[in-house]
This record gives C-alpha cells, sequence and structure tokens, in this order.
C-alpha cells in the first residue's frame, strides 16, 4: 500500500509540511500493544523522532498505515507537529507487522489468545498481573489499603461496561515502550468507567499504558464538560508518564486536591483532555488532539483540552505546564479558572475553537515562550480580574490576538501585559480591552496594526514559512533584537529578541583557552584522515567547561606569518570543540579536502605552530607551540592536556587525551633471535627473503609493540617506529613470538624495517620513548655472521646467545640447537664439536648399504678435501670418521665456514662446520 499525503484545511491555514524532506533522517516509533485477537479495535500511536531523538515537530499531515496482513478497519490517521494516533480494528489469522512508507520503524503485533482471568469485588493481597494473562475485570474491582497491584509490561486487561477500578491502595503500572499494557473496553462500544485513586493512596505510577474504550460510567461524571475521567486522582499523589488516552467517550484524566506528574503523555478524541482541580501539577511534553473528535462540529461548550481550576488548598504551589502541545479542540486550548497559579512555558496551541490561553476568575498566568494560532475567539484571554503576563510570545492568525474583558458583569475584567511578543495576521485586531480590562503591550511587533507602547513595532515579522507554522525568524527579520533590553537576553547572548522563537546569531566572544596540545610532523600509515589519506597533524584542546567554536581563527606554521590559514567559518559542525575536547587539523596542502585540512605541511626537523585571532589588524596569539625534530609517528605536546608542560609523548593520541609515559616494559621484551646473512629460506607474506629479527615477550601480560622503536644503530636508537593503530597486528602475546624484517623495505608492511643487518657484526637495539624519555628495552651487540645461521638466545629471553644452524623465527629456541653442539641433533650427518681447531668428528647415517665419499667445501663450492673412508661398501647405520682440518696436501685451512657434504647422498643433506684457528 502506498503512502498518502493529503492536505488537510480546516481553516484557511496549510498545515502541511512536506513529509519527503524529513523522511531521509526522520524515523518512527509505532507504539502498539503487544498482541491482538483476530477483530479486535487497535490503538496505534506513532511520534516521528529526529535524528536527534526528540520529536519531530516539522512532521504534520495525513498518513496511512501499512499492515503486512490482515486488515485495518481506520487505516489512514492525521498528524501534528509529529504526533499522532487511531483505533482501528485488526482482522488477521497470523502476526501482522505495521509500518509506514518511506520512514524507518515499525510494530510487530502478534496474534495470540491467552488464558483468561476474571476478576471483580476486592483484590485482597498484593499481586502482579502479568502478560500470559488476559485479565476480564466483570465488575468494579477495588484495591484496599495496604494492597498493590504491579501490572508488568504486556499485560491487557478488558473492562465490563461502567466498571470501576477503586484504587485505596497502590497500583503500579510497568510498561515499556514496545511492550505497553492496554486497559480498554471488553467489548468495544461498550464503556468501561475508570480508574480512582483516592483519599490516603500513596503515590501511583502509570508508564507506557494505553488506555481507550472508557469513562463511561455517567453515575461519576466529573465537574467540567460533565463526564467521567478514565483516569482521576482524588486525594492521591499521581506519576504518569508515555502514556495515551485514546478515543475515550468520557475525559482522559482528573484529579482533585492531588500531586500529579504527567510527562510525555497524548490524550487525543477524548471528551477533555485533562482536568486539575484544586491540585498542584507539572505537565511535561503531552500532547492534546482533537478533542472531543476529529469532525470539529461543535456540540458541547467545555471540550477544553486543557482545565485548571484553583490550586491544592493545603500546600498549594504554582502549576508548570511545559512544552506541551494542543491541536484541533472545541473549546479553549488551556483554560484556567478560580485564582489558578501556573507558569506555561514552550507551549503550542493552534486550531483551537475559543481561545488559546484563557485567564478567569482571579486566575494568574505567566506564559513564556509560546504560540497560539488560528484561535477564532483570541490568542490570549483574560477575564474577571485575572493576570496573565505573556512574554517572548507568538500570537498568529487569531480573530484577536489579545483580549481582555468582564465576563459577568462586577467581576471584572482581565489585566494582560505583553512583552517581547509578535502580533500576527490577527483577523480582527491585534487586541482589545474593554473599560474593565487593562491590556499593555510593549516590545512588540504587529503587522497589522500601529500599537501604542514603548518599543512596539509595525511590519512584517520575517517568519520563516508562517504558512507551515514555521514561525522561527529569519535573519532579516525586525524582531532580532528588538525586544526589552532589560529583559534577560537570549540563550545566543545577544538582546531579547520578539517572538517565541528567537534567531541564533553567530555573536561569539573571543575564544580562549584553546592550546596548541600534539603534533606529528612524520607521518606513516597511522591515523588516515576521512578519506583514507594520512598526513601531518595537529592537535587542538579545549580548556574550557564550555563548547568553543574556533571558525574564523587562523593557524599557521610560520610565527611571522600569522593568518597562512584561516579555519573556515560557518562550518560549527566541524569546527566547534567540546567542553575539555580535541579537534585534530590534516597538514596536508590540501584544504580543498575539507574544513579540518591546511593548506601547509609540517617540518619533521622541527618548527613552530600557532593559532591566533584578528583584532582589527593586529595580531592575538591564542597559543603557539615550538616542537623539536621527530621521527615517523612521533609525537610532541602537552602532558597533561593543555599544560605547560610540553615533552615527546609516550604515544601518538589524536583525538585523545595524551599520555605521557607508557607502561614500562624493559624486562618483558626480548631481542631473542636474528639472521644477519639470509639464505633462501623462511620467506616473508610476499615470498621474499630477508634479514629478521625475533622479539620475545617473557611476560605474564601481552604486549602490544605499537610505537616502539627498532634499530641497527645505537647512535640513531629511534631508526623505525613500530606503526601505531594495528591492533593485534602488533600484539606479542605471553611467551610469545613476533618477527620483523630488516630488508630496508618499510612500505611492505608494518613488520618491515627501515633497515637491513650487517653480516659483519653490529647492534640491534629496541628502545621506549616514555615521558620525553629514551629506554633502551634490550640491545645486543654481535660478531660476524655466517650464511644461513642465526644467531640468539641458547634460552628463550635469558642471557647467553649462540648460533643455531638451524633458526626458529617465530618459535622457542629450546627447539633448535646451537652449532657449538650439534652432535646431540636428531640429524643424517652431524659434526662436533663445532666450531673446532684441532679435529672434528663427522657422524652420519645411512638408510642402506652404500659406498661413501665424504666432500668439503668452502663458500664458493671448491673442495678442499675428499675421501672414501676404507674405499668399500658402508653398512646400514651409523659411521664417524675425524679430520683435522687440512687439505688434500696436507696444508692447514684458514678459518671459516665449510659445507660436508656426503656422497652420493642418498636423502641425505648438507651440514656446515667451522674452522676456528
Amino acid at each position: 500500500m502506498s503512502r498518502e499525503i493529503n492536505v488537510f484545511l480546516v481553516i484557511p491555514v496549510l498545515l502541511i509540511l512536506s513529509n519527503l524532506a524529513v523522511q531521509g533522517s526522520t524515523t518512527v516509533d509505532i507504539i502498539a500493544p503487544s498482541y491482538f485477537r483476530s477483530g479486535d479495535y487497535v490503538p496505534v500511536i506513532v511520534k516521528f523522532i529526529s535524528a536527534e531523538g526528540t520529536i519531530d515537530s516539522t512532521v504534520t499531515g495525513d498518513f496511512t498505515l501499512r499492515a503486512s496482513s490482515g486488515t485495518l478497519s481506520k487505516p489512514g490517521f492525521k498528524v501534528f507537529r509529529g504526533v499522532g494516533s487511531v483505533t482501528t480494528r485488526i482482522n488477521a489469522t497470523s502476526d501482522i507487522i505495521l509500518s509506514l512508507s518511506d520512514y524507518t520503524g515499525f510494530k510487530n503485533i502478534r496474534l495470540d489468545n491467552p488464558s483468561q482471568t476474571a476478576i471483580q469485588g476486592t483484590l485482597n493481597s498484593t499481586s502482579t498481573w502479568t502478560s500470559d494473562h488476559l485479565y476480564i475485570i466483570t465488575g468494579t474491582l477495588t484495591i484496599p489499603a495496604g494492597v498493590t497491584l504491579t501490572i508488568s509490561a504486556g499485560t491487557q486487561i478488558r473492562i465490563r461496561q461502567d466498571a470501576n477500578i477503586l484504587v485505596n491502595g497502590k497500583i503500579k503500572v510497568n510498561g515499556v515502550l514496545q511492550d505497553p499494557v492496554h486497559f480498554t473496553a471488553d467489548i468495544w462500544g461498550n464503556a468501561w468507567g475508570g480508574i480512582e485513586l483516592l483519599s490516603g493512596n500513596l503515590e501511583s505510577v502509570f508508564t507506557y499504558a494505553l488506555f481507550t474504550g472508557g469513562g463511561g460510567d455517567v453515575t461519576r461524571k466529573f465537574v467540567h464538560s460533565d463526564s467521567q475521567p478514565v483516569l482521576k486522582a482524588d486525594g492521591a499523589k499521581l506519576n504518569v508518564s508515555n502514556c495515551c488516552f485514546i478515543d475515550n467517550e468520557g475525559k482522559a484524566m482528573a484529579s482533585l486536591e492531588s500531586t500529579n506528574t504527567v510527562t510525555d503523555c497524548l490524550f487525543a478524541r477524548c471528551d477533555t483532555g485533562c482536568e486539575f482541580r484544586f491540585s498542584n501539577t507539572v505537565l511535561t511534553g503531552t500532547y492534546v488532539m482533537f478533542i472531543p473528535d476529529e469532525d470539529r462540529v461543535i456540540d458541547d461548550v467545555d471540550n477544553d483540552a486543557i482545565y485548571f481550576w484553583d490550586k491544592k488548598s493545603s500546600g498549594g504551589t504554582r502549576s508548570v505546564v511545559n512544552h506541551c502541545v494542543v491541536y484541533a479542540t472545541e473549546d479553549d486550548g488551556m483554560d484556567f479558572n478560580s485564582s489558578a497559579r501556573v507558569d506555561i512555558r514552550f507551549c503550542f496551541v493552534n486550531l483551537v475553537n475559543d481561545k488559546g490561553f484563557s485567564a478567569g476568575n482571579a486566575s494568574d498566568l505567566k506564559v513564556f515562550g509560546c504560540v497560539a494560532a488560528n484561535c477564532p475567539e483570541a490568542g490570549i484571554g483574560a477575564k474577571d480580574e485575572s493576570t496573565l503576563l505573556f512574554e517572548n510570545g507568538t500570537l498568529y492568525k487569531n480573530t484577536l490576538g489579545v483580549k481582555g474583558y468582564e465576563k459577568y458583569a462586577g467581576q471584572g475584567g482581565g489585566n494582560i501585559t505583553v512583552k517581547n511578543s509578535i502580533i500576527s495576521q490577527s483577523v480582527d485586531r491585534p487586541f482589545s480591552e474593554d473599560a474593565e480590562s487593562d491590556v499593555r503591550i510593549t516590545y512588540s511587533l504587529s503587522d497589522t496594526d500601529v500599537i501604542s507602547g514603548t518599543g512596539n513595532k509595525t511590519g512584517n515579522p520575517g517568519f520563516i514559512n508562517s504558512a507551515t507554522l514555521d514561525f522561527r525568524l529569519s535573519s532579516s527579520s525586525p524582531a532580532i533584537d528588538s525586544g526589552d533590553p532589560s529583559s534577560p537576553p537570549d540563550p545566543d547572548g545577544t538582546r531579547a529578541d520578539m517572538g517565541a522563537y528567537p534567531f541564533a546569531q553567530a555573536v561569539v566572544p573571543p575564544v580562549t583557552g584553546v592550546r596548541i596540545n600534539e603534533v606529528v610532523s612524520k607521518f606513516s600509515t597511522f591515523y588516515p584522515d576521512e578519506h583514507g589519506l594520512y598526513s601531518d597533524w595537529i592537535e587542538l584542546y579545549n580548556t574550557n567547561d564550555y563548547a568553543v567554536n574556533i571558525g574564523g581563527l587562523y593557524m599557521t606554521d610560520n610565527l611571522t606569518d600569522p593568518f597562512k590559514v584561516q579555519i573556515p567559518s560557518g562550518k560549527a559542525d566541524s569546527t566547534s570543540i567540546p567542553a575539555h575536547g580535541y579537534i585534530v587539523f590534516r597538514a596536508d596542502l590540501l584544504s580543498d579536502l575539507g574544513v579540518n585540512h591546511l593548506d601547509f605541511q609540517l617540518s619533521s626537523n622541527g618548527e613552530q605552530v600557532g593559532l591566533c585571532r584578528k583584532s582589527g589588524t593586529a595580531t592575538v596569539w591564542i597559543d603557539s607551540l615550538s616542537f623539536p625534530a621527530l621521527a615517523t609517528d612521533e609525537s610532541y605536546g602537552r602532558y597533561p592536556d593543555g599544560s605547560e608542560n610540553l615533552l615527546k609523548l609516550g604515544i601518538a593520541t589524536p583525538g585523545t587525551a595524551n599520555t605521557g609515559t607508557v607502561p614500562d616494559v624493559k624486562g618483558s621484551l626480548f631481542i631473542n633471535e636474528f639472521m644477519a646473512r639470509f639464505p633462501n629460506s623462511y620467506p616473508d607474506e610476499h615470498g621474499l627473503f630477508s634479514d629478521w629479527i625475533e622479539i620475545f615477550n617473557a611476560g605474564i601480560q601481552d604486549i602490544n609493540v605499537e610505537g616502539l622503536y627498532l634499530s641497527d644503530n645505537k647512535a640513531n636508537p629511534t631508526q623505525h617506529r613500530i606503526p601505531l593503530g594495528l591492533g593485534d597486528s602488533t600484539l606479542i602475546r605471553a611467551g610469545g613470538f613476533k618477527v620483523f624484517r630488516a630488508d630496508a623495505s618499510p612500505q611492505l608492511g608494518y613488520n618491515h624495517l627501515d633497515f637491513e643487518l650487517a653480516g659483519a657484526g653490529e647492534d640491534v637495539t629496541l628502545v621506549q620513548i616514555s615521558g620525553g624519555g629514551t629506554i633502551i628495552i634490550d640491545s645486543v651487540h654481535y660478531p660476524q655472521q655466517s650464511m644461513g645461521i642465526s644467531y640468539g638466545r641458547l634460552a628463550d629471553g635469558q642471557p647467553g646467545w649462540r648460533q643455531f644452524w638451524t633458526p626458529t623465527p617465530g618459535q622457542s629456541n629450546s627447539r633448535t640447537s646451537g652449532i657449538v653442539d650439534t652432535g646431540t641433533m636428531n640429524h643424517p650427518v652431524s659434526v662436533y664439536p663445532n666450531p673446532f681447531e684441532t679435529s672434528v668428528t663427522i657422524r652420519y647415517q645411512l638408510t642402506e648399504p652404500s659406498e661413501v665419499t665424504i666432500r668439503i667445501t668452502d663458500l664458493t663450492g671448491k673442495t678442499v678435501y675428499s675421501f672414501s673412508p676404507s674405499g668399500e661398501i658402508q653398512s646400514t647405520g651409523e659411521h664417524e670418521i675425524e679430520w683435522n682440518g687440512t687439505s688434500a696436501y696436507g696444508q692447514e685451512l684458514p678459518s671459516g665456514v665449510y659445507a660436508v657434504t656426503i656422497l652420493p647422498g642418498m636423502g641425505i643433506p648438507q651440514r656446515s662446520l667451522m674452522i676456528k684457528n
């Protein structure tokens, strides 16, 4: 089924915003019972949620529910400022999914018919009702003092006609967004009564509950509008949040001599929204819509959305109505009578059939930041010695913007003060007052009539789009900075504007407290930018307890040219630094890549960087920093963040807190084995052969060696830095090994070093930079090396180095033997001692009888000695001969490495030996 968007016109005002304009970032919460029986009337509430997680008030229009299966008797519903609802009959033979076209979000409702529990009379003990039962209240149920009824999420309660729930004890309704509790009529159309919290009731709590088909007991009507409340507090304490009262015969909620907290609720298609008499109430984030219905036919004069009467007799305080929305009611939007004392803030009233905000019978209202639009009587009105203060508000397209009058002879008129407000498109005139009333308007704007009074203006208010009720001010609005100079400033710190929506001006005090916190001037493949590219970078830190926008400031790497690069203005999302937060700029000469890319690069030999602003033609330095020559990915900065203490940091931390020191790994990491003259064995991941260095972790904890340095030159201990940010690639497990390739080819990967090892002998050093100091974790000086022979610790991580005929890169050295004692090796050919000075024993094994020739060659392949023992066929098994290290001519051979070959071979490999003179 395709989504429908219709134009909803009741009076000549367009109420629609394009849904297509917002659907990309707006999702929907669809609230409905967890299960249904086919044929049930099911309430469905839809809230449009912005990317910020709040109700998206830009969404208004007609929408259609989609069901994955079955049929909906009434799929269409109306939405105003992001909220809509409908009660629809569902006929289906399986679970259904409800959704809206073009919007993310859905509701899965299962088809179920749980076991039924009938109940009436008195609940004699504390009980918990759960969702695996359907509770049928067949007659009035009483919860006596001392008894608590807890209702779990997803539970449904069906109530017979005129039956009520009377609570002297306590009731706790624990619904959740996806599994609300549902109170409804057992038979749709036969209205149940209501829930009454009676005197002595401790605080009762209702969370995520749906109420439909109630308020029908004519014997329990409550005063204004003469109907029964679905939920009533009488001398009690009531806490209601995220509850929806829709399609009820009576009024949604009422209280008498009670204390109420009502938050984020919805009242729709009820006789009245809510009525609070002699009560202290805080009403927040609540929508009241279509009171009593959607037909807009007036057949009653008391269908107010919100109604207050006086305050609590004992301990009475001012009530509060905050961030509420009233739409399409057939009487007043908010009606306050009989000495009510209420503060109303940031509320929106539209399309009611009387006044938006009405004060009577000596009431006292303070209304701030509110809107009243399309009210046929008046946007605001006061009568009968009432006082109404209307500040920083917007009154739009009302017959009268402001009305002060005496309704009943001898009761007196109204006293109204309007300040910092806009009265626009009044059908009759901006205000009226009779002889008994006093209306004072100052620092306000009208676009239809000249209003006398201090600071008043006449002209087009410059709304963004009044046709869609978008009453924000455009940048050219005459209402900007035109409010009373003595009023509190707008949120941006400027003089108060007129109207409900102050214009956010880009007026920012001079930036202070921002420090150049860390720099890297020689980058590798650590910390790519948003395009996957690598570069030098500069980190700024905000030392303030508030966010700072650095747009418009200047950055430079030359303090004699302070205005080298300007940080773009008008990009607050990209140039604001949170309180005690960070921002990183790329010094890459590529400013076209984004706001945080600078048109200069840093010198790895060291230089200065600065942050400043202009004051006229003068330079005001905010911060500067001089840094020394830095190695690859080595960072220099402040530790702790924002301090005056500058040093080479333990590890680069772009966008996070600087680290002055890093965990001490000396004593845990060892250079364990290396190869300085490589043969064609042990290829790397690319199939290439090279020198290599093995690091051993002798500790009991895994160690990530990122940021450490390897070098073959003690005079340059930071010759090669192991890359940062590669996670487990640079992690050495406890008792484990990591092999690095000394191939002077770091471009081949994280484990490839920027140097090669010298076969003639040199140093290998492992280094850590911590707190600005250099810590040598391990270092070894090695002598001249032989081809294919590694040099390593006799025992992993322990003193004592030996040469190994069988290298073990990435494995324990205990798996091999030093050349000094190869006779113990399990090998077809062994030589010992090795090296030798006077003579050596050559031992070999034959797998079958064979005539044997023993050939000894130097490293050029030249045969220096050859002989055949006994000149006979030797038997299977082990044999040995002794050789004194002379040539076939009896000459003493020079020191060096020689190869022993058994011919014809029989699968026996070569073995090397070393003569040491």
